[in-house]
């Protein structure tokens, strides 16, 4: 399908779609990202192996004070009964509150357990997804590996879609990119991209783009023509999310 986009060719949208990118993260995205990866890394897992890998985290800030709400697909095979299972939840919080970043934070961990009902959130695999709760690429994380509803957010997950054409996949990459690099450029403390493709034009001519800076300290033609540029190289950019 990609044959004719030869050299010099630039493909066309093939949908019409939306993408949403900004940065810096806030201190409460930041913290969700850093407590799955801590809880996903390989340390954590040789010390508790009873933690699955499908795990989410919902973030809160309640009057300065965060609280997360954790679900983890615990392992069975590690877990002797309801008690061991109790007991084996408690060190994974200990070991989260005495991890620095979370040590002021309030932790809930598979919160609809219900331990006299012996009901808990035990698989054999340590992902939901053999109970037939797999979900759908459309509700899952963003580019940034965040659900942010208080945040502009593109309707476009990033998996499953081509890198070449595909809008939904290639124009998050742009948004979340441009406003990276307007910030690490010293252009503007916070910015924010919105980006808006008609299906069957050139990737390079999007319909609507909207930049939104905070505190910028360039003017706005030089944000622009960085981002010119940006479009300019993104026939080619399916090479640098491959690689």
């Amino acid at each position: 399908m990609f044959k004719g986009f030869g050299e010099g060719k630039i493909p066309l949208a093939n949908d019409t779609s939306f993408g949403i990118g900004y940065y810096p993260n806030s201190r409460l995205e930041q913290s969700v990202l850093e407590l799955e990866s801590w809880l996903n890394s390989t340390k954590i897992k040789m010390t508790f192996p009873w933690i699955g890998e499908d795990i989410k985290v919902m973030g809160v800030d309640d009057n300065n004070r965060s609280q997360f709400t954790v679900s983890i697909a615990m392992v069975d095979r590690y877990v002797i009964d309801v008690r061991d299972y109790i007991s084996k939840v408690e060190q994974i919080k200990s070991a989260i509150k005495e991890h620095a970043v979370f040590e002021d934070a309030e932790i809930f961990i598979n919160a609809a357990d219900n331990y006299a009902l012996e009901s808990l959130y035990l698989t054999v695999t340590g992902t939901s997804a053999e109970a037939g709760d797999d979900g759908q690429v459309g509700r899952g994380n963003r580019l940034n590996g965040l659900i942010t509803p208080r945040r502009p957010m593109s309707l476009e997950a990033v998996s499953g879609k081509n890198p070449v054409s595909h809008v939904g996949k290639i124009y998050n990459y742009f948004a979340f990119g441009l406003s990276r690099d307007i910030v690490e450029a010293k252009m503007a403390d916070e910015a924010t991209v919105y980006i808006v493709s008609m299906i069957g034009s050139p990737i390079t001519e999007p319909k609507a783009l909207e930049i939104s800076v905070v505190n910028p300290t360039v003017d706005r033609r030089t944000i622009l023509q960085m981002a010119e540029d940006k479009l300019k190289a993104l026939p080619l950019f399916w090479k640098e999310i491959l690689a």
